[in-house]
């Protein structure tokens, strides 16, 4: 923070200030919290890139408002658009980065370091390529909980040869009483097992107002769920509900869903008694098959309510199953 406060003139937005419900960073943020970062990651071994990674000026050219400047400062036009620096290696960008090229630096994180642009490099990861002069590995995931336990429970050789992971902590992100360490996790992801498969239609799965969305059991077993267009006011997400059984010795469920096709859909898991937030996750790209949540399971069990959220909420959505795993 002292840094932040030092440098708060020299960059025109740390945070979109014309948006007054965005929380994430802007470039100013970014980009010093990447040199303070660098300073301390430049105490590890690494190998410098070949080719010189350099800032370019990039416009990111859009009709969308919060890529306009805000209206009040005498330096900044609020009709053009809003321009930052990109990352570039051989005059091509860097990009969102990769998540397993060997770096011995490794990024956790959610999109927190994704702004101001992930896709030309604009972003916390980005510019800490530009100070380091080596290109780190980054393991993205949407979502508000600590992407930490998402990517490394059942992937823990991403942690092999690292020197340094750097997770990403937003003030509103509880840890849920998960693991704090890495370390831990490499140590135990070996216990987790699958207990139990639901199908989505199982009475065991109690579908909240479902007549928002109307479910079907296709040929090839899947279930089929789309948007009720009748109803007046349809829905864009809907909500399941079931309990999840305790497991010996075991204090968290992950619940995986299995889809039957690419899909783009966000999940969260809310507690069914108080509808505090557990979990979200997403799958922006749409590359997986299956999506997984994240649940510290007491004793007595819990009872948890899942909602779905679609990108495109008027397309069908098949689900094959959904995986109780504990750890």
């Amino acid at each position: 923070m002292p840094e932040m406060w030092k440098h708060r003139f020299d960059f025109p937005m740390f945070y979109f200030y014309n948006i007054e419900s965005e929380t994430h960073p802007f470039e100013g943020q970014a980009f010093i919290a990447a040199q303070v970062l660098s300073e301390v990651l430049k105490r590890y071994q690494y190998s410098v890139s070949e080719q010189p990674v350099e800032l370019e000026d990039f416009v990111f050219e859009t009709d969308q408002e919060r890529y306009f400047w805000p209206k009040g400062n005498p330096r900044f036009d609020p009709k053009k658009n809003i321009s930052f620096k990109q990352v570039t290696r051989d005059g091509k960008t860097i990009g969102g980065l990769s998540i397993n090229t060997g770096s011995p630096f490794l990024f956790l994180s959610n999109s927190f370091f994704w702004y101001p642009y992930r896709p030309q490099g604009a972003s916390l990861p980005g510019y800490t390529a530009f100070f380091l002069q080596h290109v780190p590995d980054w393991s993205y995931q949407d979502g508000i909980h600590n992407q930490m336990i998402r990517n490394l429970i059942c992937a823990p050789e991403v942690l092999q040869k690292r020197r340094a992971i750097i997770m990403v902590k937003a003030p509103f992100m509880n840890g849920g009483g998960f693991p704090p360490l890495p370390r831990y996790l490499s140590e135990h992801a070996g216990s987790i097992s699958m207990e139990k498969t639901l199908d989505f239609l199982d009475p065991a799965i109690k579908n909240l107002d479902n007549d928002s969305f109307l479910f079907t059991k296709g040929k090839d077993g899947l279930t089929y769920f789309i948007r009720n267009n009748d109803k007046k006011r349809a829905a864009k997400q809907f909500e399941i509900e079931l309990t999840i059984p305790p497991c010996k010795d075991k204090t968290t469920c992950m619940i995986r869903i299995n889809f039957g096709e690419l899909s783009q859909i966000t999940l969260s898991v809310h507690d069914a008694a108080d509808g505090s937030a557990i979990d979200t996750t997403s799958m922006i790209n749409g590359k997986n098959l299956h999506s997984d949540l994240f649940i510290p399971v007491p004793d007595s069990g819990r009872k948890v309510r899942v909602e779905f959220l679609p990108f495109f909420p008027e397309n069908a959505i098949s689900v094959k199953n959904i995986e109780l795993w504990y750890y």
